[in-house]
């Protein structure tokens, strides 16, 4: 796990590194209004996704990491043509948006990208549950270096950046990606799953997905109303400060997905808590680090512009660790097929989450919408921990902090690497 974990974060790294330098050009170029309209574009299209995406590409990995299926080819075939369902949707969606005058000038985007996000998903899905975990980085660090390549592209042209274009730059990085995904699904043999193969998938599924749902929509709740109460630059400065806080969750992220898909292929139990240590340890440092760093770097990094996104940045930043604890629970108990708690607390924090902002945004404005996601942030965490402690019998303090053998075992495993 530790190899296979780091060489995710390591992947993680390269899209950070070279993200922030995307970012700089678009924040730059766009400038806190038009930045709004594009995080609305992203926002509106991320969401639909998530919301359409019903879990599915959760239940691939699972039953194929699993191999409940006689064949992996039937998944494949499964994602293939849900691939195709979607396609038709969105092209169904643009031609209808390009149709309305008013709407065609910026948001007749918002299917297609809503088309290769929510189908890079199936995809990747299928080479996570099969721990094809080098393909699975590839194709997650690349679209990253096509973005970079197109905009270098426009800043030697001299052409003028706009939500429209910059926003038809990130399709671009996605879909391009997304066809190597779906090279790499073949050959397979074209195998339709049975009725009782979808329906135990969607049972799944569908209690994952009304989670997932609930998270995504309490870290998002807030862009929305900041979008409703607010003017478009506070979304430009808000998105910011999200954009880097989530970017320093990346050990968590990359750790918990490795983490599920060993877990669902062997058995990690022994691995769990020495990984919770560490990545506790190391988010600990981040927060504390994006505290210290954050008003010179967002000066330094996208101008005095963007000075309204210190204050969110610096507020949110000990949700790294909120998040962090929650991903990694929920990595684990998903792999276990618990999922009813992580729907009770998503739901629950989601609900405190959207009476917070509608209280806070009006009042203090995108410092309160801060504010409320980091109180539901730590409020989910909670929640999780509590259950996570009792249902396999552990203590709190097996899962906070590295201990002296840790560090020898760490030192171990680089060495062995």
């Amino acid at each position: 796990m530790f190899k296979k974990s780091l060489a995710t974060f390591s992947s993680e790294i390269i899209i950070l590194i070279v993200g922030i330098g995307t970012t700089i050009i678009i924040n730059r170029g766009l400038g806190p209004t038009n930045k709004g309209y594009y995080s609305f574009i992203l926002l509106l299209a991320s969401t639909l996704s998530m919301v359409f995406e019903f879990g599915l590409s959760t239940g691939l990995s699972f039953f194929s990491g699993k191999k409940i299926s006689v064949s992996i080819d039937k998944w494949k075939t499964f994602s293939l043509i849900l691939t195709t369902i979607f396609f038709l949707l969105s092209f169904l969606a643009t031609f209808f948006l390009l149709s309305i005058s008013k709407y065609s000038s910026i948001y007749f985007v918002v299917p297609p990208l809503f088309f290769v996000l929510v189908s890079s998903k199936f995809t990747l899905g299928i080479f996570l549950g099969t721990l094809k975990i080098k393909l699975y980085n590839i194709l997650r660090v690349l679209p990253i270096f096509v973005e970079m390549t197109l905009l270098l592209i426009f800043l030697f042209f001299k052409i003028q950046l706009s939500p429209l274009n910059v926003s038809l730059v990130y399709f671009s990085s996605i879909f391009l990606p997304f066809l190597f995904s779906i090279y790499f699904l073949f050959p397979l043999k074209f195998e339709i799953p049975s009725f009782t193969d979808i329906v135990s998938l969607s049972r799944y599924s569908f209690l994952i997905y009304l989670a997932n749902l609930s998270s995504f929509l309490s870290y998002r709740i807030d862009m929305f109303l900041i979008t409703f109460f607010l003017r478009p630059e506070y979304l430009g400065w808000y998105s910011v400060a999200v954009f880097i806080i989530e970017k320093t969750r990346l050990l968590s992220q990359s750790t918990s997905l490795i983490n599920f898909a060993l877990k669902i292929n062997t058995d990690t139990k022994d691995s769990f808590d020495f990984t919770t240590r560490v990545v506790n340890s190391i988010n600990i440092l981040l927060s504390i680090l994006v505290i210290i760093s954050a008003y010179p770097a967002i000066i330094l990094l996208y101008s005095s512009a963007y000075r309204e996104s210190v204050i969110p940045m610096i507020i949110l930043a000990p949700a790294i660790l909120a998040s962090g604890y929650s991903k990694m629970l929920s990595s684990e108990l998903s792999a276990d097929g618990i999922v009813h708690i992580q729907l009770f607390s998503s739901l629950f924090c989601l609900l405190i989450n959207v009476a917070l902002n509608l209280y806070f945004i009006p009042k203090l404005k995108i410092v309160g919408a801060s504010i409320s996601s980091l109180v539901s942030y730590s409020i989910n965490a909670i929640i999780l921990v509590l259950f996570f402690l009792k249902h396999y019998k552990k203590s709190i303090k097996g899962l906070l902090l590295v201990k002296r053998e840790d560090l020898i075992r760490i030192k171990y495993n680089l060495k062995k690497i």
